[in-house]
């Protein structure tokens, strides 16, 4: 039966240690996860205009000057867009912890400070939920497992909002449980939904699964809660978002749409299952990402949650009211949350942190299948200290490997796979991106680059301009070390495969790293010499004698094993025609011979990065023909080779300013490298120059 939460005071202790263990903890790594895409040039400044602007009012509000501060231009500076394409909410409270706490935490930690408040925050609620409606074991398994899920405690370290509209989520839900139990919690209720609305697009849809619960198993009790949210929650919601002032209806009509249609006019490509989408992944995206995200003992034990739970309100639609439905309340929302992701037309991308709000529930589902698992210890083991013994040991079977993950992982965390799929070199083997948000470029990345390339440039990739343009601009990073998308030193890559093109592709798969960045043997970033100067390291000159080429060049042999079109390897020799100056050209063809040496007997993968319309011939055979004359495209074939060596033969046909070509090959042992072969001639005829 449900507890009084009022009468338990050794539940708000736990609760109180549970929030300031978790605060100190979250604090001392704020610093630890690389900066990510969004935090340094979106809502760093928007958190530090909205603390500006709030300043400002309260010192007009005391004057009694209300006009300035709520005028339409005060307020169309300040809330503009990009700064306003998302509530502002979570927004206000990282510039309150950043006006309080820069001096002693530094600017970017002071920022983070804000969703990790709210994130210790909902554990220590998790824990008050289900320890009133469980017991204190079960919710500390709630509350602990909340936080050591990798996605969840890492995204807590992010100035960001997909933490605190998890939070958010939880605090509304937990707030409508106790508006059933007392009036006056209503209120609360119908107050911290109209935050989380200020918070994030996803609050819109909290109130189905709470009014799909409510309907079932508390009809008549919830009247105050809808009452509230109607009449309440809107004055709430428009008070506490100011961009909304000018016009209220129109405003906030257009943010909806412009949420809703954000897949059609904001592209963001994903890499999964082996295949690239554009924002819109296929619906069981959601369920297949938490599956394979969440620790396994927490998967296994919210699956047994589910099953007690729902056995549990089957009892409780015939009369009995145990537990306060609380397992039929995990599955709604949790349900709610992955299901608002896979809603046809909404995007869904960068691993889980869109369906962030799942996770909470999911920990408490756990709970309760480890609840499940008490009272069969109960039954099992009569004598207490036998039980008390058997459930110690279990918590700890369930939390060590939460706890040892975690801190294998870290700072890492937002690359987190179980071992469900493989942790996350099965993750990449089954063609799921590596990593999305840059954090993997941390303090020790710009630790490295100012030690080993000072004055050196690096190329460009999306997202990776932030992290760069930050380090600098806080002077941890060197000035001289710079980026430029043509002219460069030295090539970066960070591997969120669903931004790869071909070229990154194809130094992804057969370039050597200088350096990177890896977790269980899986690169999240890594800095190469460039194709043409790693070109030129593979370039050989052409043996002295060819004799022994003419003996073990008899009687060759290959066989085609199969042709298929890829998205990205690496290469060899650059081969180049360019026109002079010229916009218009008539075909020209460069040829050019090698004898490429083949070790072993086996198959051999062959590899070329090719722009231009170039064909490739081993001892006069074609090993492919490539037409691509206005981008770069990667072509793979696998061929049977006997060992000995082979005259490699190239033609590349051009009516382009430019033209490359880059070959690499994978051994049948598997080593990945560009193609080593002695080049013996090269040969222009065709068309005018």
């Amino acid at each position: 039966m449900a507890k009084p939460l009022a009468d338990n005071k050794k539940d708000f202790i736990i609760a109180a240690i549970l929030f300031l263990a978790t605060l100190i903890i979250l604090i001392y790594t704020l610093n630890d996860i690389g900066i990510t895409i969004d935090e340094p040039y979106r809502n760093r400044p928007a958190a530090k205009r909205f603390m500006g602007w709030l300043s400002s009012a309260l010192r007009d509000i005391l004057a009694g000057e209300w006009k300035t501060f709520s005028s339409r231009e005060v307020i169309d500076q300040v809330f503009k867009f990009p700064y306003s394409y998302h509530p502002p909410f979570a927004r206000f409270l990282a510039g309150i912890t950043w006006q309080l706490f820069h001096g002693s935490l530094g600017e970017m930690a002071s920022l983070r400070l804000a969703p990790a408040l709210l994130f210790s925050l909902s554990v220590a609620l998790l824990y008050l939920l289900v320890a009133e409606h469980y017991d204190v074991l079960s919710g500390l398994i709630a509350s602990l497992s909340l936080f050591f899920i990798p996605a969840t405690f890492g995204h807590a370290h992010l100035l960001a909002l997909d933490s605190p509209i998890a939070s958010m989520w939880f605090f509304s839900v937990f707030c409508f449980i106790k508006g059933i139990k007392r009036p006056w919690w209503s209120v609360i209720w119908a107050v911290v939904w109209a935050l989380s609305l200020n918070t994030k697009i996803h609050a819109y849809f909290l109130p189905l699964p709470l009014f799909l619960w409510a309907f079932f198993f508390h009809r008549e009790r919830s009247t105050n809660n809808f009452f509230a949210m109607f009449f309440i929650s809107p004055v709430v919601l428009l008070i506490t978002n100011p961009f909304l002032w000018p016009n209220p209806v129109n405003r906030l009509l257009a943010f909806l749409a412009d949420m809703v249609s954000k897949g059609h006019y904001e592209p963001i490509p994903s890499f999964f299952l082996g295949n690239k989408y554009h924002s819109i992944l296929p619906w069981f995206y959601p369920f297949f990402m938490t599956a394979v995200t969440i620790p396994v003992t927490v998967i296994g034990l919210s699956v047994a949650g589910i099953g007690r739970g729902f056995t549990l309100e089957m009892k409780g639609v015939s009369g009995e009211k145990p537990h306060f439905h609380l397992g039929a309340l995990f599955v709604f929302n949790a349900l709610g949350a992955l299901s608002l992701a896979s809603i046809k037309g909404i995007p869904a991308y960068d691993g889980v942190r869109l369906f962030l709000p799942a996770f909470t529930f999911i920990a408490g589902l756990a709970a309760i299948g480890f609840f499940q698992f008490r009272q069969w210890v109960e039954i099992f083991f009569a004598k207490k200290g036998i039980k008390t013994w058997v459930l110690g040991l279990a918590a700890g079977m369930v939390l060590i490997p939460q706890v040892y993950s975690l801190i294998k992982i870290h700072p890492f965390e937002l690359s987190y796979f179980n071992t469900i799929i493989g942790g996350p070199e099965g993750a990449k083997n089954w063609g799921l991106e590596s990593t999305y948000w840059n954090d993997a470029f941390n303090g020790k990345v710009v630790k490295f680059l100012n030690e080993n390339f000072p004055r050196k440039t690096f190329s460009t990739q999306a997202g990776l301009k932030v992290s760069f343009d930050y380090y600098r601009e806080i002077g941890q990073l060197r000035a001289d070390i710079k980026y430029d998308a043509k002219r460069y030193d030295y090539y970066i890559l960070y591997f969120r495969q669903g931004w790869f093109d071909p070229e990154r592709w194809f130094y992804a798969r057969y370039m050597k790293p200088i350096y990177e960045v890896k977790v269980d043997n899986v690169p999240l970033l890594a800095i190469y010499d460039t194709l043409r100067a790693a070109s030129k390291k593979f370039s050989l000159n052409a043996p002295e004698t060819s004799s022994d080429f003419k003996d073990e060049n008899q009687n060759r042999a290959y066989t085609l094993a199969y042709e298929a079109e890829s998205s990205g390897e690496d290469l060899i020799p650059d081969t180049q025609l360019k026109s002079g100056g010229s916009t218009t050209f008539s075909p020209v063809k460069v040829g050019w011979e090698g004898i490429l040496r083949i070790p072993e007997e086996g198959e051999y993968l062959f590899s070329a990065l090719v722009l231009g319309n170039f064909n490739l011939k081993l001892d006069g055979n074609s090993v492919f023909q490539i037409s691509s004359p206005y981008q770069f495209v990667i072509h793979e074939q696998t061929i049977g080779l006997k060992k000995g060596f082979f005259l490699l033969a190239g033609e590349f046909t051009s009516s382009v300013p430019e033209g490359k070509i880059y070959l690499a090959w994978s051994t049948p042992k598997g080593a990945r490298t560009l193609l080593p072969v002695y080049w013996l001639k090269e040969s222009i005829h065709g068309g005018e120059r």
